[in-house]
């Protein structure tokens, strides 16, 4: 089975209870180094403190002091990783299909609960009839914190196809995107185009929309404004801060091309093609105050990272050569640097930390054959710090470690700062 090996693992290096305190007895060793054949990575210290063998991730993502991962070839599961150390501390829950979500978002992605991190699983799985509740299939969402525990699991006592929306789980106590943005209409007893946002503790529910048929889209919540958009409509309706107390828009802001939500601001697009240049805003979220702007030449967002750390915005595109890698100053909206040259490289931004940023590059020789690797860069300036990085994946914890993907093992790194 694979939900007993993958509980049986247990992580190489780290810390261990064994030896500890015996006064020298025979026996007392420091933990086995853990062996590392893969490529130097810039941001991260030389050699791992622990490993996973044999984990056959198939996505990760980084908590505080944690990482949650879905791990199986066969049948799958999420687990949770101490970053420190790489132990099992908590999930193991079985996942009869992990999927995406139709907006292409990742089976399994990061957000914020209450002001702390959160691993949102998203997966298919059947539910049979029971009581009054017919037998149907659903997509879900599994919510755990850094312990383990479970904050919260999509609801199956509803008969049907309804299912819900979105995709992300959203800070405070008051509401989830996703999970509890339910799907609208006349199945769900409520007028068209009206979404309900349900009280992730309980409580009451707030109603959004006009009920004119269109939908509301939640993307993120700071404190108890959710950013949203008005049936995705951002040309003409643009974006807003949804107050989930009063159900009523606390700020908007018309005429949007992209927005995206790094860290406690949302970075906005309008351009004109006409000069072939764009008017860049920066807000903050919950109070929709300006922060700062900047006219750029035109670029895409479409794929983003952020480094709290270095407070760069790195904004990709997946319209290879029609729009340039990009990194912007969080506080201003300027820009840093960003890609040039004739033949540019098809590089996207995966996650950013301690002033580097780790890009997937996409190659394609000549025959037609693809390669897909990393480029580390100093997030500030652009400069390249390493090129062609064979490893799987990379994702990073708010502790300060780094979890590698490389030929089937997990990795944790500590994480070292990039001037």
């Amino acid at each position: 089975m694979v939900l007993a090996a993958l509980l049986s693992m247990s992580a190489c290096g780290g810390e261990s209870d064994q030896g500890k305190h015996d006064g020298g007895a025979k026996g007392s060793a420091a933990p086995p180094a853990v062996s590392y054949s893969g490529p130097a990575i810039p941001g991260l210290e030389a050699k791992p403190i622990w490993s996973v063998p044999n984990a056959a991730a198939v996505s990760t993502v980084g908590l505080g002091k944690a990482f949650a991962a879905v791990l199986g070839r066969q049948g799958q599961s999420v687990v949770l990783l101490d970053a420190a150390t790489g132990k099992n501390i908590g999930a193991n829950r079985p996942l009869a299909e992990p999927t995406s979500d139709t907006d292409g978002s990742p089976g399994l992605i990061r957000d914020v609960h209450r002001g702390a991190p959160v691993a949102v699983v998203r997966f298919r799985e059947h539910v049979p009839a029971s009581g009054m509740q017919g037998e149907h299939d659903q997509t879900s969402d599994l919510v755990l914190d850094e312990t383990g525990r479970e904050v919260w699991r999509s609801p199956t006592n509803v008969a049907g196809e309804r299912h819900f929306v979105g995709g992300y789980f959203v800070d405070g106590s008051l509401a989830m995107s996703g999970g509890f943005v339910q799907s609208t209409g006349p199945y769900d007893g409520l007028p068209t185009g009206v979404s309900t946002i349900t009280a992730v503790d309980g409580g009451q529910s707030v109603k959004s929309g006009q009920g004119d048929g269109s939908y509301e889209f939640v993307y993120a919540v700071r404190g108890t404004t959710a950013v949203e958009t008005h049936q995705g409509d951002l040309s003409a309706d643009g974006i807003e801060g949804l107050n989930l107390t009063t159900g009523k828009p606390g700020w908007t802001m018309k005429g949007v091309d992209y927005f995206g939500v790094f860290g406690d601001a949302v970075l906005t697009g309008k351009g004109d093609w006409k000069t072939e240049t764009q008017r860049l805003t920066l807000l903050d979220a919950a109070s929709g105050r300006k922060i700062g702007s900047a006219r750029t030449a035109t670029f895409d967002c479409h794929v983003s990272a952020f480094d709290k750390d270095s407070g760069s915005i790195l904004c990709g595109s997946q319209r290879l050569g029609r729009s340039p890698l990009t990194a912007l100053d969080n506080t201003t909206a300027r820009v840093r640097w960003q890609q040039s040259g004739a033949n540019a490289r098809n590089v996207l931004p995966a996650v950013a930390g301690g002033g580097v940023a780790y890009l997937t590059a996409t190659d394609t020789s000549t025959s037609g054959d693809q390669s897909h690797t990393y480029v580390a860069v100093n997030d500030r300036t652009g400069q390249v710090l390493a090129d062609n990085l064979q490893i799987d994946d990379i994702t990073l914890a708010d502790s300060g470690v780094a979890l590698v993907s490389y030929q089937g093992t997990l990795y944790g790194f500590r994480m070292k700062k990039v001037a």
